[in-house]
Protein backbone atom coordinates (compact mmCIF):
# COMPACT_ATOMS: atom_id res chain seq x y z
CA UNK A 1 0.00 0.00 0.00
CA UNK A 2 1.37 3.26 -1.12
CA UNK A 3 0.40 6.14 0.96
CA UNK A 4 1.65 8.91 0.10
CA UNK A 5 4.25 10.65 -2.42
CA UNK A 6 6.90 10.49 -0.10
CA UNK A 7 6.45 6.45 -0.15
CA UNK A 8 6.49 7.02 -4.02
CA UNK A 9 9.64 8.87 -4.45
CA UNK A 10 11.53 6.83 -1.90
CA UNK A 11 10.45 3.71 -4.48
CA UNK A 12 11.41 6.01 -7.09
CA UNK A 13 14.76 6.31 -5.68
CA UNK A 14 15.18 2.82 -3.89
CA UNK A 15 17.04 -0.27 -4.68
CA UNK A 16 20.82 1.17 -5.67
CA UNK A 17 21.94 1.55 -9.26
CA UNK A 18 21.49 -1.09 -12.13
CA UNK A 19 25.03 -2.96 -12.62
CA UNK A 20 27.49 -1.93 -15.42
CA UNK A 21 28.87 -4.34 -17.88
CA UNK A 22 31.82 -6.37 -16.70
CA UNK A 23 34.27 -5.03 -19.24
CA UNK A 24 33.23 -1.11 -18.71
CA UNK A 25 34.77 0.80 -15.76
CA UNK A 26 32.93 1.81 -12.91
CA UNK A 27 32.55 5.82 -13.42
CA UNK A 28 32.17 7.73 -9.83
CA UNK A 29 29.01 8.00 -9.33
CA UNK A 30 26.98 11.17 -9.10
CA UNK A 31 24.08 11.70 -7.14
CA UNK A 32 21.42 13.74 -8.67
CA UNK A 33 18.83 15.07 -6.06
CA UNK A 34 15.50 13.83 -6.29
CA UNK A 35 13.20 16.79 -7.89
CA UNK A 36 9.78 16.82 -6.18
CA UNK A 37 8.93 18.42 -9.45
CA UNK A 38 5.28 18.15 -10.71
CA UNK A 39 6.70 16.59 -14.20
CA UNK A 40 8.05 13.51 -11.81
CA UNK A 41 4.79 13.58 -9.58
CA UNK A 42 2.95 13.15 -13.20
CA UNK A 43 4.76 10.21 -14.30
CA UNK A 44 4.30 8.28 -10.95
CA UNK A 45 0.81 9.20 -10.42
CA UNK A 46 -0.33 8.76 -14.32
CA UNK A 47 0.48 4.84 -13.44
CA UNK A 48 -0.16 4.04 -9.69
CA UNK A 49 -3.28 7.02 -9.23
CA UNK A 50 -3.37 10.36 -7.86
CA UNK A 51 -3.57 14.13 -8.87
CA UNK A 52 -2.97 15.46 -11.99
CA UNK A 53 -0.92 18.64 -13.18
CA UNK A 54 -0.71 20.95 -15.74
CA UNK A 55 2.35 20.76 -18.78
CA UNK A 56 2.99 23.06 -21.33
CA UNK A 57 5.71 23.84 -23.62
CA UNK A 58 5.98 27.84 -25.03
CA UNK A 59 2.65 28.83 -26.56
CA UNK A 60 1.94 25.41 -26.97
CA UNK A 61 -1.59 24.62 -25.55
CA UNK A 62 -1.68 22.91 -22.04
CA UNK A 63 -2.04 19.26 -21.58
CA UNK A 64 -3.52 17.89 -18.37
CA UNK A 65 -2.61 14.50 -16.83
CA UNK A 66 -5.67 13.11 -15.52
CA UNK A 67 -6.38 11.77 -12.09
CA UNK A 68 -6.50 8.00 -12.24
CA UNK A 69 -8.26 6.67 -9.32
CA UNK A 70 -8.76 8.68 -5.75
CA UNK A 71 -6.14 10.49 -4.02
CA UNK A 72 -5.01 8.69 -0.89
CA UNK A 73 -4.36 4.97 -0.38
CA UNK A 74 -3.28 3.33 -3.94
CA UNK A 75 -3.00 -0.14 -4.28
CA UNK A 76 0.04 -1.35 -6.29
CA UNK A 77 2.20 -3.96 -7.29
CA UNK A 78 5.68 -3.75 -6.78
CA UNK A 79 6.41 -3.97 -10.86
CA UNK A 80 4.11 -1.23 -11.15
CA UNK A 81 6.45 1.29 -8.72
CA UNK A 82 9.57 -0.02 -9.80
CA UNK A 83 11.62 2.65 -11.88
CA UNK A 84 12.84 1.53 -15.36
CA UNK A 85 16.09 2.77 -14.32
CA UNK A 86 17.81 4.09 -10.58
CA UNK A 87 18.49 7.89 -10.56
CA UNK A 88 22.21 7.59 -10.62
CA UNK A 89 21.99 5.57 -13.80
CA UNK A 90 19.85 8.16 -15.35
CA UNK A 91 22.14 10.59 -14.27
CA UNK A 92 24.86 8.89 -15.64
CA UNK A 93 23.51 8.44 -19.10
CA UNK A 94 21.95 12.10 -19.32
CA UNK A 95 18.11 10.79 -18.85
CA UNK A 96 16.07 13.00 -16.95
CA UNK A 97 14.21 11.25 -13.36
CA UNK A 98 10.83 11.84 -15.12
CA UNK A 99 11.82 8.89 -17.59
CA UNK A 100 13.91 7.01 -15.25
CA UNK A 101 10.90 6.35 -12.97
CA UNK A 102 8.71 5.17 -15.61
CA UNK A 103 7.75 1.60 -15.08
CA UNK A 104 9.90 -0.44 -17.55
CA UNK A 105 7.00 -1.88 -19.86
CA UNK A 106 5.99 2.26 -20.54
CA UNK A 107 8.81 3.34 -21.12
CA UNK A 108 10.73 0.47 -23.57
CA UNK A 109 8.76 0.32 -26.51
CA UNK A 110 10.46 -0.68 -29.54
CA UNK A 111 9.75 2.15 -32.03
CA UNK A 112 7.73 0.90 -34.45
CA UNK A 113 7.96 2.19 -38.11
CA UNK A 114 5.54 0.15 -39.39
CA UNK A 115 8.35 -1.15 -42.01
CA UNK A 116 10.06 -4.70 -41.70
CA UNK A 117 12.75 -3.15 -43.98
CA UNK A 118 14.78 -1.32 -41.16
CA UNK A 119 16.04 -2.74 -37.84
CA UNK A 120 14.82 -1.52 -34.42
CA UNK A 121 16.63 -4.57 -32.04
CA UNK A 122 19.43 -6.08 -32.57
CA UNK A 123 20.97 -8.83 -30.71
CA UNK A 124 24.56 -8.37 -29.50
CA UNK A 125 27.72 -9.86 -26.84
CA UNK A 126 26.66 -6.97 -24.73
CA UNK A 127 23.22 -6.94 -24.67
CA UNK A 128 20.16 -6.14 -26.73
CA UNK A 129 19.88 -2.87 -28.23
CA UNK A 130 16.45 -1.19 -29.19
CA UNK A 131 14.98 2.18 -30.63
CA UNK A 132 12.95 3.05 -28.23
CA UNK A 133 10.26 5.34 -27.49
CA UNK A 134 8.35 5.67 -24.46
CA UNK A 135 4.23 4.67 -24.12
CA UNK A 136 2.95 7.84 -23.78
CA UNK A 137 -0.32 6.67 -24.88
CA UNK A 138 -0.98 5.10 -21.77
CA UNK A 139 -1.27 8.36 -20.11
CA UNK A 140 -4.67 9.78 -20.84
CA UNK A 141 -4.94 11.95 -21.86
CA UNK A 142 -0.90 11.84 -23.31
CA UNK A 143 1.18 14.53 -21.96
CA UNK A 144 2.84 17.27 -24.36
CA UNK A 145 5.81 17.92 -22.24
CA UNK A 146 7.63 16.50 -19.64
CA UNK A 147 10.56 17.78 -17.15
CA UNK A 148 11.49 20.37 -15.79
CA UNK A 149 10.55 23.58 -17.06
CA UNK A 150 12.46 26.17 -15.39
CA UNK A 151 15.26 24.60 -17.18
CA UNK A 152 16.73 24.08 -20.68
CA UNK A 153 14.56 22.38 -23.53
CA UNK A 154 16.51 19.21 -24.54
CA UNK A 155 18.31 18.47 -21.42
CA UNK A 156 15.71 19.57 -18.54
CA UNK A 157 12.57 18.95 -20.47
CA UNK A 158 11.04 18.22 -23.89
CA UNK A 159 8.08 17.39 -25.70
CA UNK A 160 6.81 13.72 -25.60
CA UNK A 161 6.11 13.46 -29.22
CA UNK A 162 9.69 13.92 -30.47
CA UNK A 163 11.42 12.18 -27.42
CA UNK A 164 13.48 8.71 -28.24
CA UNK A 165 16.20 6.57 -26.81
CA UNK A 166 18.53 3.87 -28.13
CA UNK A 167 18.58 1.44 -25.35
CA UNK A 168 21.13 -1.37 -24.42
CA UNK A 169 19.36 -4.48 -22.46
CA UNK A 170 20.17 -6.91 -20.80
CA UNK A 171 20.25 -10.77 -22.53
CA UNK A 172 16.78 -11.43 -20.88
CA UNK A 173 15.18 -7.68 -22.07
CA UNK A 174 13.99 -6.74 -18.81
CA UNK A 175 17.00 -5.10 -17.49
CA UNK A 176 18.09 -1.29 -18.90
CA UNK A 177 22.26 -1.32 -18.91
CA UNK A 178 22.97 1.84 -21.20
CA UNK A 179 20.38 4.39 -22.17
CA UNK A 180 21.12 7.55 -24.79
CA UNK A 181 18.63 10.23 -25.09
CA UNK A 182 17.21 11.44 -28.07
CA UNK A 183 15.49 14.80 -27.34
CA UNK A 184 13.77 16.36 -31.12
CA UNK A 185 15.30 13.04 -32.55
CA UNK A 186 13.72 9.86 -31.86
CA UNK A 187 16.06 7.01 -33.61
CA UNK A 188 14.06 4.80 -36.33
CA UNK A 189 16.98 2.44 -37.22
CA UNK A 190 19.61 0.53 -36.32
CA UNK A 191 22.85 -0.83 -37.50
CA UNK A 192 25.31 -3.44 -35.54
CA UNK A 193 29.02 -3.39 -37.11
CA UNK A 194 31.91 -5.01 -35.21
CA UNK A 195 32.82 -1.83 -33.26
CA UNK A 196 30.19 0.18 -33.24
CA UNK A 197 25.69 0.63 -32.70
CA UNK A 198 24.62 2.92 -35.06
CA UNK A 199 21.21 4.91 -35.37
CA UNK A 200 19.33 7.22 -37.74
CA UNK A 201 16.52 9.17 -37.88
CA UNK A 202 15.04 10.78 -40.92
CA UNK A 203 13.17 13.94 -40.89
CA UNK A 204 9.92 14.88 -41.70
CA UNK A 205 7.02 16.87 -41.98
CA UNK A 206 6.56 17.57 -38.08
CA UNK A 207 10.36 17.12 -37.17
CA UNK A 208 12.03 18.47 -40.26
CA UNK A 209 15.48 17.44 -38.94
CA UNK A 210 17.95 14.05 -39.39
CA UNK A 211 20.46 12.35 -37.09
CA UNK A 212 22.93 9.81 -37.27
CA UNK A 213 24.42 8.38 -34.28
CA UNK A 214 27.43 6.27 -33.28
CA UNK A 215 27.73 4.31 -29.81
CA UNK A 216 31.25 2.28 -29.63
CA UNK A 217 30.58 -1.54 -28.41
CA UNK A 218 33.85 -1.41 -25.83
CA UNK A 219 33.55 2.32 -24.42
CA UNK A 220 29.51 2.89 -24.61
CA UNK A 221 30.25 6.19 -25.49
CA UNK A 222 28.07 8.00 -28.07
CA UNK A 223 28.74 10.76 -30.65
CA UNK A 224 25.50 12.31 -32.99
CA UNK A 225 25.40 14.15 -35.66
CA UNK A 226 22.02 16.53 -36.50
CA UNK A 227 21.38 17.76 -39.99
CA UNK A 228 19.35 20.89 -40.03
CA UNK A 229 16.59 20.62 -43.07
CA UNK A 230 17.39 24.40 -42.98
CA UNK A 231 18.45 27.32 -41.45
CA UNK A 232 15.52 28.23 -39.18
CA UNK A 233 15.96 24.59 -36.81
CA UNK A 234 15.86 25.62 -33.30
CA UNK A 235 19.31 23.26 -33.33
CA UNK A 236 20.64 26.32 -34.28
CA UNK A 237 19.81 28.47 -31.83
CA UNK A 238 21.45 27.90 -28.43
CA UNK A 239 18.83 29.98 -26.74
CA UNK A 240 16.11 27.40 -28.04
CA UNK A 241 17.61 24.24 -27.57
CA UNK A 242 20.23 23.00 -25.10
CA UNK A 243 22.36 20.19 -27.37
CA UNK A 244 23.23 16.88 -25.62
CA UNK A 245 26.67 15.75 -25.13
CA UNK A 246 29.23 14.93 -27.67
CA UNK A 247 26.33 15.87 -30.15
CA UNK A 248 27.36 18.10 -33.58
CA UNK A 249 25.13 20.11 -36.27
CA UNK A 250 25.77 19.97 -39.26
CA UNK A 251 25.13 22.60 -42.03
CA UNK A 252 21.22 22.43 -43.19
CA UNK A 253 21.26 19.25 -45.43
CA UNK A 254 17.66 19.34 -47.13
CA UNK A 255 17.45 15.93 -48.68
CA UNK A 256 16.26 12.49 -47.49
CA UNK A 257 18.70 10.13 -47.53
CA UNK A 258 18.44 9.55 -43.67
CA UNK A 259 15.87 6.34 -43.57
CA UNK A 260 18.19 3.62 -43.29
CA UNK A 261 22.50 2.09 -43.66
CA UNK A 262 23.55 0.16 -46.18
CA UNK A 263 27.71 -1.16 -45.86
CA UNK A 264 29.06 -1.25 -49.59
CA UNK A 265 32.39 -2.72 -49.41
CA UNK A 266 34.43 -1.31 -46.52
CA UNK A 267 31.67 2.26 -46.58
CA UNK A 268 29.12 3.00 -45.09
CA UNK A 269 26.15 4.26 -46.96
CA UNK A 270 23.38 6.43 -45.33
CA UNK A 271 20.41 5.58 -47.80
CA UNK A 272 16.97 7.16 -48.03
CA UNK A 273 14.00 8.29 -50.73
CA UNK A 274 16.54 10.63 -52.60
CA UNK A 275 19.92 8.50 -52.80
CA UNK A 276 22.48 7.47 -50.41
CA UNK A 277 25.84 9.24 -49.08
CA UNK A 278 28.86 7.62 -48.03
CA UNK A 279 29.15 8.64 -44.01
CA UNK A 280 32.92 8.42 -42.03
CA UNK A 281 32.26 5.47 -39.52
CA UNK A 282 33.53 7.37 -36.43
CA UNK A 283 32.71 11.50 -37.26
CA UNK A 284 29.27 10.52 -39.13
CA UNK A 285 30.24 13.69 -41.42
CA UNK A 286 28.62 12.88 -45.08
CA UNK A 287 32.12 12.16 -47.47
CA UNK A 288 30.31 13.20 -50.75
CA UNK A 289 26.88 14.65 -51.69
CA UNK A 290 24.18 12.19 -52.33
CA UNK A 291 23.61 9.56 -55.05
CA UNK A 292 21.27 11.63 -57.54
CA UNK A 293 20.22 8.20 -60.16
CA UNK A 294 16.76 7.85 -59.08
CA UNK A 295 16.49 4.63 -60.86
CA UNK A 296 19.37 3.28 -57.75
CA UNK A 297 17.67 0.35 -56.36
CA UNK A 298 18.90 0.08 -53.04
CA UNK A 299 19.15 -3.43 -50.63
CA UNK A 300 16.12 -1.67 -48.39
CA UNK A 301 14.40 -1.74 -51.88
CA UNK A 302 15.38 -5.26 -52.62
CA UNK A 303 14.63 -6.50 -48.66
CA UNK A 304 11.06 -4.47 -48.96
CA UNK A 305 10.20 -7.05 -52.26
CA UNK A 306 10.99 -9.72 -50.78
CA UNK A 307 9.43 -9.14 -47.97
CA UNK A 308 6.03 -8.50 -50.12
CA UNK A 309 6.68 -11.56 -52.07
CA UNK A 310 6.62 -13.18 -48.44
CA UNK A 311 3.32 -11.61 -47.32
CA UNK A 312 1.66 -12.21 -50.53
CA UNK A 313 2.53 -15.97 -49.74
CA UNK A 314 0.81 -15.85 -46.03
CA UNK A 315 -1.39 -12.62 -45.50
CA UNK A 316 -2.22 -12.89 -42.06
CA UNK A 317 -2.27 -10.44 -39.69
CA UNK A 318 0.81 -11.38 -38.22
CA UNK A 319 2.70 -10.90 -41.55
CA UNK A 320 1.81 -7.48 -41.54
CA UNK A 321 4.50 -6.82 -38.71
CA UNK A 322 7.20 -7.94 -41.33
CA UNK A 323 6.20 -6.08 -44.02
CA UNK A 324 6.28 -1.87 -44.11
CA UNK A 325 2.16 -1.22 -45.12
CA UNK A 326 1.60 1.82 -43.97
CA UNK A 327 -1.84 2.45 -41.58
CA UNK A 328 -3.93 3.19 -44.75
CA UNK A 329 -3.10 1.52 -48.14
CA UNK A 330 -4.19 2.43 -51.52
CA UNK A 331 -4.59 -0.29 -54.54
CA UNK A 332 -5.25 0.54 -57.87
CA UNK A 333 -4.80 -0.78 -61.24
CA UNK A 334 -1.71 1.04 -63.68
CA UNK A 335 -2.48 5.02 -63.28
CA UNK A 336 -5.50 4.64 -61.43
CA UNK A 337 -6.14 4.41 -57.53
CA UNK A 338 -9.61 2.11 -56.74
CA UNK A 339 -9.74 2.14 -53.25
CA UNK A 340 -7.83 1.94 -49.92
CA UNK A 341 -7.10 -0.76 -47.19
CA UNK A 342 -6.99 -0.42 -43.69
CA UNK A 343 -6.82 -2.37 -40.27
CA UNK A 344 -6.97 -6.41 -40.87
CA UNK A 345 -8.08 -5.75 -44.14
CA UNK A 346 -4.76 -5.19 -45.43
CA UNK A 347 -3.81 -8.99 -44.50
CA UNK A 348 -7.00 -10.64 -46.06
CA UNK A 349 -6.83 -11.40 -49.73
CA UNK A 350 -9.86 -11.32 -50.44
CA UNK A 351 -9.89 -7.40 -49.76
CA UNK A 352 -7.16 -6.89 -52.77
CA UNK A 353 -9.48 -8.25 -55.29
CA UNK A 354 -10.89 -5.42 -58.04
CA UNK A 355 -13.51 -6.18 -60.17
CA UNK A 356 -12.41 -4.17 -63.05
CA UNK A 357 -12.77 -4.79 -67.12
CA UNK A 358 -8.71 -3.85 -67.68
CA UNK A 359 -6.33 -4.01 -70.47
CA UNK A 360 -8.96 -6.09 -72.56
CA UNK A 361 -9.68 -8.23 -69.89
CA UNK A 362 -12.65 -8.33 -67.56
CA UNK A 363 -12.24 -9.71 -64.27
CA UNK A 364 -10.90 -9.77 -61.02
CA UNK A 365 -7.10 -8.78 -60.73
CA UNK A 366 -4.87 -8.65 -57.16
CA UNK A 367 -1.92 -7.45 -56.78
CA UNK A 368 -1.39 -10.23 -53.78
CA UNK A 369 -2.75 -13.03 -55.87
CA UNK A 370 0.21 -12.08 -58.74
CA UNK A 371 2.72 -11.90 -56.28
CA UNK A 372 2.03 -15.31 -54.40
CA UNK A 373 2.69 -17.33 -57.54
CA UNK A 374 5.16 -14.63 -58.92
CA UNK A 375 8.40 -16.88 -60.37
CA UNK A 376 11.97 -15.03 -60.42
CA UNK A 377 11.55 -11.50 -60.60
CA UNK A 378 13.53 -8.02 -61.49
CA UNK A 379 13.34 -5.31 -59.10
CA UNK A 380 13.52 -1.30 -60.55
CA UNK A 381 13.42 2.00 -58.69
CA UNK A 382 11.08 4.89 -60.69
CA UNK A 383 10.13 4.81 -64.47
CA UNK A 384 10.68 1.34 -66.34
CA UNK A 385 9.46 0.52 -70.12
CA UNK A 386 6.08 -1.12 -70.22
CA UNK A 387 7.09 -4.40 -71.54
CA UNK A 388 7.78 -3.02 -75.13
CA UNK A 389 5.90 -0.25 -74.43
CA UNK A 390 7.49 3.23 -73.66
CA UNK A 391 7.45 3.66 -69.99
CA UNK A 392 3.49 4.74 -68.26
CA UNK A 393 2.81 7.20 -65.03
CA UNK A 394 1.79 6.17 -61.84
CA UNK A 395 -1.50 7.66 -60.49
CA UNK A 396 -1.15 11.20 -59.74
CA UNK A 397 -2.10 10.82 -56.21
CA UNK A 398 1.31 9.11 -55.56
CA UNK A 399 3.38 10.45 -58.36
CA UNK A 400 6.05 11.83 -56.22
CA UNK A 401 6.50 9.04 -53.87
CA UNK A 402 9.37 6.48 -54.37
CA UNK A 403 8.20 3.88 -57.08
CA UNK A 404 9.75 0.30 -56.32
CA UNK A 405 8.60 -1.92 -58.72
CA UNK A 406 8.53 -5.82 -59.56
CA UNK A 407 8.83 -7.29 -62.97
CA UNK A 408 8.64 -10.91 -64.33
CA UNK A 409 12.35 -11.64 -65.04
CA UNK A 410 13.09 -11.87 -68.99
CA UNK A 411 14.01 -15.50 -68.26
CA UNK A 412 10.76 -16.91 -66.56
CA UNK A 413 8.06 -15.21 -69.35
CA UNK A 414 8.23 -16.00 -73.09
CA UNK A 415 6.33 -12.60 -74.87
CA UNK A 416 4.94 -9.52 -73.53
CA UNK A 417 1.49 -10.78 -73.09
CA UNK A 418 3.01 -12.93 -70.04
CA UNK A 419 4.23 -9.84 -68.44
CA UNK A 420 3.12 -7.73 -65.47
CA UNK A 421 4.24 -5.40 -63.23
CA UNK A 422 3.62 -4.91 -59.29
CA UNK A 423 4.50 -1.11 -58.08
CA UNK A 424 4.94 -0.41 -54.51
CA UNK A 425 4.62 3.38 -53.49
CA UNK A 426 6.86 4.25 -50.94
CA UNK A 427 5.95 7.41 -48.03
CA UNK A 428 8.61 9.84 -46.41
CA UNK A 429 8.49 6.84 -42.85
CA UNK A 430 9.53 4.01 -45.65
CA UNK A 431 5.90 2.59 -45.27
CA UNK A 432 4.06 1.07 -48.42
CA UNK A 433 0.84 3.77 -48.98
CA UNK A 434 -0.01 2.38 -52.54
CA UNK A 435 0.22 -0.98 -54.20
CA UNK A 436 -1.01 -1.23 -58.25
CA UNK A 437 -0.88 -3.72 -60.85
CA UNK A 438 -0.32 -3.47 -64.26
CA UNK A 439 -0.76 -5.91 -67.46
CA UNK A 440 0.47 -5.97 -70.96
CA UNK A 441 -2.08 -5.12 -73.59
CA UNK A 442 -3.40 -8.21 -75.31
Amino acid sequence: MIDDLAQLLRAADGGGARPDLDDITRRGRRKRAVRATAAVTAALVAVVGGAGIVASLGSAPTSRIPVIGEPGPVDATPQELTPSQSLEDAARDGVIDEIAVLPFDLRVQPYEAGTGSIEQRAVTEEGVWVASRPNWNALEPRPMVIGDEAGRYGRDFFATSSYGEVILLDADEREILRAYPFPDAGPQALLVTDDAVYCTRQGDGGLPGSMLCRIDRTTLEVRARYFPFDDGSHFLDPAEMALPEHWVVDEPFGRSVFGDFEVRGDTLYSVGQDGSVPIDPVTLALLDEASDDPAEVFEVDQRMVEGFLAFAETPDVDAIDGLPLADEVAIGLADQLHRTLTGEDRADPTMWGIDAEFRGRDGTFSALDLAAEAGPVIVSVGAYPHCASPPQPPPVEVEDLRRVSLQPADSSIDSCLEWWTIDLFVGEDGRIAAVTLDLYEP
